[in-house]
């Protein structure tokens, strides 16, 4: 029920200003700001920036029990309030940090219950909702077996999320609200790439199968972009580089091939080391790509199927050794962020803005290392 709603419904039932839909008895244990109702107190509280609610919960019993996650945040989500996060761990470090752009400040999330196999393992991250999940190899008797770690924001702690319906590594996935795509990569035992495609739905707690991409692709990419979950780049069973790009459209259930979407430019082949999924990221419904090899920040036209460079970026240079590894770009809030970098080592967030085609330096990391081993945003 919206809130206009409710104060209809209070006025045609006779109740008077001071009533309290929250069932506030007016002492100071319950009351959370004097002299409002409660509602309205939680509508305020609600629009404090979320990094000081740690801080807040020491004002008063009420204001405590008021900013538990599990209380505030679905207030928050209701009104449509939430600012971006940026989530990561970095080398060396399995611990994932939280950086509030309100107030620049690190947060430090509980340790991840890990075992020697899954501290060693490759890992790969996503958000769904307001929880953050981590693919990663656990010893599971004497097999190794991929396990979901899911960060729940509402409960502040780590567990076992359901595991996906195809075990699967180096996929690509993207956010959509309270839910998460998934899709391609490859088995989790062969490294065979993969077609299939499923959803994660973060308040029901289940995985749900989607259609089968037309192309088995691994170390791909995702992004949403007008209302569609595409699936970029990556490469097939004889590791050779797609250039192309696969579109879900959730309204019509249905995949289609996008050809050339994923630019040679970008795209690094040769040498040993494989190249990262692609470096891609959407602001203002529009696609932007970091070709690292050259150290350029590129634009996406939609009508065109076509990449037009914007620009580089103080300090960065261009880097074809890194392969794009240890590299994290993505999009928070407004802006851009280029964050850390293998070589040349930069432990910096630098951030670009559409409307004032400007670049910004956002923060360093919290312990001064460069390399991004998984980073993700989640908004709430």
């Amino acid at each position: 029920m919206s809130q206009e709603g409710a104060l209809d419904n209070d006025a045609t039932m006779g109740f008077d200003e001071n009533h309290d839909p929250g069932g506030s008895s007016g002492d100071d244990f319950s009351t959370i700001i004097p002299g409002l109702p409660n509602w309205a107190a939680q509508q305020c509280l609600a629009r404090v920036p979320r990094g000081m609610y740690q801080r807040l919960r020491s004002v008063s019993t009420a204001w405590r029990d008021n900013l538990r996650p599990d209380v505030i945040y679905p207030i928050r989500s209701a009104e449509g309030i939430s600012e971006a996060w940026l989530y990561m761990t970095l080398m060396g470090h399995e611990v994932f940090h939280a950086l509030d752009p309100a107030l620049m400040v690190w947060h430090e999330l509980p340790s991840i219950p890990w075992d020697q196999c899954y501290a060693m393992g490759d890992k790969e991250c996503f958000v769904a909702g307001r929880q953050l999940l981590m693919v990663g190899p656990s010893l599971q008797g004497m097999r190794v077996l991929p396990m979901i770690r899911r960060y729940s924001l509402d409960e502040n702690e780590w567990s076992i999320a359901p595991p996906m319906n195809v075990s699967r590594c180096l996929f690509a996935s993207a956010t959509s609200d309270s839910a998460a795509f998934v899709a391609g990569g490859a088995r989790f035992a062969s490294r065979d790439p993969l077609n299939s495609a499923e959803m994660f739905f973060s308040q029901t707690n289940r995985w749900q199968m989607l259609p089968d991409m037309h192309t088995a692709r691994k170390e791909c990419s995702g992004f949403v972009m007008d209302g569609c979950f595409y699936v970029i780049g990556g490469s097939n069973e004889k590791d050779e580089a797609y250039t192309s790009a696969e579109c879900y459209n959730p309204r019509t259930r249905r995949w289609t091939l996008v050809p050339y979407m994923w630019p040679e430019s970008v795209r690094l082949q040769g040498g040993t080391l494989a190249p990262a999924p692609p470096l891609v990221a959407v602001v203002g419904n529009k696609l932007y790509a970091w070709d690292h090899p050259n150290g350029l920040l590129k634009k996406y036209n939609k009508s065109s199927n076509r990449w037009a460079v914007v620009g580089g970026a103080p300090g960065r240079l261009p880097n074809p050794q890194s392969h794009g590894w240890g590299l994290g770009f993505k999009a928070v809030g407004n802006e851009l962020w280029l964050i850390g970098g293998s070589d040349p080592e930069i432990p910096f967030i630098d951030a670009w803005r559409p409307d004032t085609q400007s670049w910004r330096r956002v923060a360093q990391t919290w312990n001064g290392q460069a390399f991004v081993f998984n980073c993700a945003v989640m908004k709430a």
